[in-house]
C-alpha cells in the first residue's frame, strides 16, 4: 500500500482539524492508500517543505508557487468556497457611503495575501483609489490596527472575518464585502504522483455522489468540488500579477 502525505492551509484547520483526518481517511480507501494528514499550526511549519507533500489543501497565492516553482498537478476546488475581501472601517472613521469612504485614505492589509489585490480591484473597478496601502505580517494584525485607530480602514481575509467573535466584530464598522467568485483554495497534487491525478479527481469530484462523501463534505462546509480549469488560473494570475 502507498503511503501518501496531505497537507493543509492552516487557516482551513485552525478550527477541528479532525475534518481533514475524515477527508484523509475517505481518499485513502478510495485510492487504496494510507493519506497522513500532516497539520501545520502556523504558516511558518506549512511552508517548511510544503513542496514535498503528495496533496496538499492550498490557498491561491500557494497553489500559484507549487504549480509554477514545482510543476504541482491541480486538481480540484469547492463549489461554493471562495477568497473574498471584508473592508472595514475603525468606530471613528467615516464610513457613510461605503467604499468611496476609502478615497485617499491609508489602508492596512497583509499585501502578500491574494484578498488584499482582490480588494484593490474591486476598488479600481469603482474609480476609488486609496491611499497607502499599509503592509501588516497578519490578519490579526490588520484588525488591531483599525480597532486601534492606528489606520482607518482595513482589508480583511473573510473567512479570517468569519471566525471572530461578536466582540470582535463590534469593534470595527464593516464597509463592504467583496463578491467576486474569482479566487478559491484548492487540491495540488506532486507530479511525483501524476499518474493518479485522474482518478483523484475523479474521487473528489464524486463525492456529492455518495452518502458518506456527502457527510465528510458536509462536515467541511463544502457543497461538492469542481475541476480546476485552465480559466481559473488566468483569472488568479491576472489578479496577483496586476497589483504586485
Amino acid at each position: 500500500m502507498e503511503k501518501w502525505s496531505l497537507r493543509v492551509c492552516p487557516h482551513d484547520t485552525a478550527k477541528r482539524p479532525e475534518r481533514w483526518f475524515a477527508l484523509a481517511q475517505y481518499l485513502g480507501q478510495q485510492l487504496d492508500a494510507a493519506i497522513r494528514f500532516d497539520q501545520a499550526m502556523d504558516f511558518a511549519e506549512f511552508h517548511q517543505g510544503m513542496h514535498e507533500a503528495d496533496l496538499i489543501y492550498a490557498n491561491p497565492q500557494d497553489a500559484l508557487r507549487l504549480l509554477e516553482g514545482h510543476g504541482f498537478i491541480p486538481l480540484c476546488r469547492a463549489t461554493n468556497l471562495f477568497d473574498e475581501t471584508v473592508f472595514i472601517a475603525s468606530p471613528s472613521a467615516r464610513h457613510e457611503g461605503g467604499l468611496k469612504a476609502l478615497e485617499g485614505q491609508p489602508v492596512a492589509s497583509v499585501t502578500s495575501m491574494l484578498p488584499t489585490n482582490i480588494a484593490r480591484h474591486v476598488l479600481e473597478r469603482e474609480g476609488i483609489r486609496p491611499g497607502e496601502i499599509v503592509d501588516k505580517p497578519s490578519w490579526l494584525a490588520v484588525l488591531n490596527s483599525v480597532y486601534r485607530e492606528e489606520v482607518p480602514y482595513g482589508f480583511l481575509y473573510r473567512d479570517f472575518f468569519n471566525d471572530l467573535n461578536g466582540l470582535n466584530r463590534k469593534s470595527i464598522e464593516v464597509l463592504h464585502e467583496s463578491g467576486e467568485q474569482t479566487a478559491f483554495h484548492m487540491f495540488m497534487l506532486h507530479p511525483q504522483q501524476a499518474i493518479h491525478a485522474d482518478a483523484l479527481a475523479g474521487i473528489l469530484s464524486g463525492m456529492a455522489d455518495s452518502e458518506r462523501g456527502r457527510a465528510v463534505l458536509e462536515d467541511l462546509g463544502m457543497d461538492a468540488f469542481r475541476l480546476v480549469e485552465e480559466e481559473h488560473w488566468d483569472i488568479i494570475q491576472t489578479i496577483r500579477e496586476r497589483y504586485a
